[in-house]
């Protein structure tokens, strides 16, 4: 009988064990994902995206180099794509936008200005 207890503690304890790896595996790999400037930068463009989407023209969008603790290096439109470069990172695929009016960007000392015309 003991014997028989002793097995089934050693079992419920190794299987508490593996979930508790698992459980710390899934948390570090969410910890790691949440800090990921990839994942902010694309975050960046598609938000911008889908303002210019929805934007009329003679909108102006301000985008400041100093944003949510985050310093954005440069703003480019290029072939139907909005490219957003964070410090540390490089302009890479950009996000696609829709837009019937032309937009073009223009760099100030203290922010990007997306502007949509006609």
């Amino acid at each position: 009988m003991k014997n028989k207890k002793a097995q089934m503690l050693q079992q419920t304890l190794v299987h508490l064990i593996l979930v508790g790896l698992v459980a710390g595996i899934f948390i570090i790999a969410m910890v790691s994902r949440q800090d990921n400037r990839g994942l902010k930068q694309e975050l960046a463009e598609k938000q911008t995206a889908l303002l210019i989407d929805s934007a009329e023209a003679g909108t102006n969008i301000t985008i400041y180099k100093k944003n949510n603790g985050m310093t954005v290096n440069n703003v480019e439109i290029k072939n139907g794509k909005v490219m957003i470069s964070l410090e540390g990172s490089t302009l890479e695929k950009g996000y696609p936008f829709f837009s019937k009016y032309k937009v073009s960007v223009v760099k100030e000392e203290s922010y990007f200005k997306i502007i949509i015309d006609e």
